[in-house]
């Protein structure tokens, strides 16, 4: 081969090399350019998928989610004897903490701060008054009046049996309950008459309207007997004055309730 022909071989093949050597850097850089977007795509998608996390858990922050007022299993109870109450009572889908809010006055916010004897007469209270009541107290009144006799018993000094006794006795421990002509009203059937200065004076109610709540109504029934405890000096005698006049069939009726109270709460106590 001679010289002239050489160099041009030699030539072309270091075209074609080069070339070639272009052609291999640029389909890189073009598969890098391609697959790069694809790549990075998961590390966007995750940074979106943050975002959206931290502005739902912002508009749960502002907006919290509203129970239902009956939703499955209990929140808020204190002490296995309430849990235990309220389902022999048939009172499965309540929730304590909602009722706590939707009555913040309500003697159910008190329970936390109760004794376990207390909770335990709580517990009891729910049975007692949902079978004496012959169905006419809500399930909710019915936890409201039994955590409110508990804790104005302790807070007047008169035992939680007596206290649901006589509210048995006078109304069923109904708090829409009204005697003859009206004179008497509420689940303890306070003589309105003659107690209201002092209920209204004590700010324990604010109007006559008040004493058909489960709360207040109570509160001013349980002031109302305890006022007679004490100025009798023992229960018994009180039931005198309470009723305007002596009675054994009266005081016979009221011990058998006693009694009855102290029964469930026996009850409760061995299967708790």
């Amino acid at each position: 081969m001679t010289n002239s022909k050489y160099s041009t071989h030699k030539f072309f093949c270091t075209i074609c090399l080069t070339v070639l050597v272009i052609c291999l850097c640029f389909h890189s850089s073009v598969a890098d350019a391609i697959e790069k977007p694809t790549a990075e795509a998961p590390k966007e998608d995750s940074a979106f998928s943050r975002l959206e996390d931290a502005i739902k858990k912002q508009k749960e922050k502002f907006l919290p989610k509203i129970p239902k007022l009956y939703e499955e299993g209990f929140t808020g109870y204190y002490g296995s004897a309430i849990s235990k109450a309220l389902e022999q009572a048939g009172i499965k889908k309540i929730n304590l903490d909602l009722l706590k809010q939707k009555y913040p006055n309500s003697a159910l916010n008190e329970i936390k701060n109760m004794t376990d004897e207390q909770k335990l007469d709580v517990a009891a209270g729910i049975l007692y008054i949902k079978k004496c009541c012959y169905g006419r107290v809500s399930k909710t009144d019915i936890i409201r009046e039994s955590a409110a006799i508990v804790y104005y018993a302790a807070k007047y000094k008169v035992a939680a049996a007596e206290a649901f006794a006589m509210a048995d006795l006078e109304s069923h421990c109904n708090p829409n309950c009204v005697g003859r002509f009206g004179r008497v009203i509420g689940p303890f059937q306070v003589h309105w008459k003659s107690h209201s200065k002092t209920l209204l004076r004590r700010k324990i109610v604010s109007c006559r309207e008040d004493m058909f709540d489960a709360d207040k109504g109570v509160h001013a029934g349980v002031f109302v007997f305890a006022g007679y405890v004490h100025r009798a000096g023992s229960v018994r005698k009180s039931l005198k004055g309470y009723l305007g006049k002596a009675s054994k069939r009266y005081t016979n009726m009221f011990f058998q309730r006693v009694n009855k109270f102290n029964s469930i709460k026996e009850k409760l106590r061995k299967s708790s």
